[in-house]
């Protein structure tokens, strides 16, 4: 391979930046996200004015929620958690329905509701979804519990 001599490069470098000071205009955008904040995006090539497809793109979030259904199976809760003396018993159709509205990169919340069984074993009854919002780092949830 032979390699240019430096004025060939200081070319090539020239009709590139002559090129591209040719082919665009700086295109300025403004959007609002989920939240109505104003976002103002200002792009100067082509490349930058190319659609954006983020991570979480809902073809990717479809596979991996189709996924969820296996882990079902693989339901645990550590030690740490638990209570000593109290065991918690959830059918697997709550469970299940859970782990249906639930999303790998979201945090989702519910209140569980439970009935007391002898010997200190409680039954989870209901599960009951608030108004939420989530992010991969948490969820906040209305300060009020639901009445009914």
């Amino acid at each position: 391979m032979e390699l240019p001599t430096p004025s060939v490069m200081a070319e090539q470098i020239s009709q590139v930046e002559a090129a591209r000071q040719a082919e665009g205009a700086t295109v300025t955008v403004q959007t609002t996200n989920d939240q109505n904040q104003r976002i103002t995006t200002t792009t100067t090539t082509n490349y930058e004015q190319q659609q954006f497809k983020s991570h979480t793109d809902w073809r990717l979030r479809a596979l991996s929620a189709a996924n969820m259904q296996v882990r079902v199976n693989n339901v645990w809760v550590s030690n740490d958690d638990v209570k000593e003396g109290v065991t918690y018993v959830m059918p697997k159709n709550l469970l299940k329905r859970f782990v249906a509205i639930s999303d790998l990169k979201v945090q989702v919340f519910a209140y569980l509701y439970a009935q007391n069984i002898e010997g200190g074993i409680k039954e989870i009854k209901s599960i009951v979804m608030v108004p939420q919002v989530g992010s991969k780092d948490g969820v906040t949830v209305p300060s009020q519990m639901p009445e009914s």
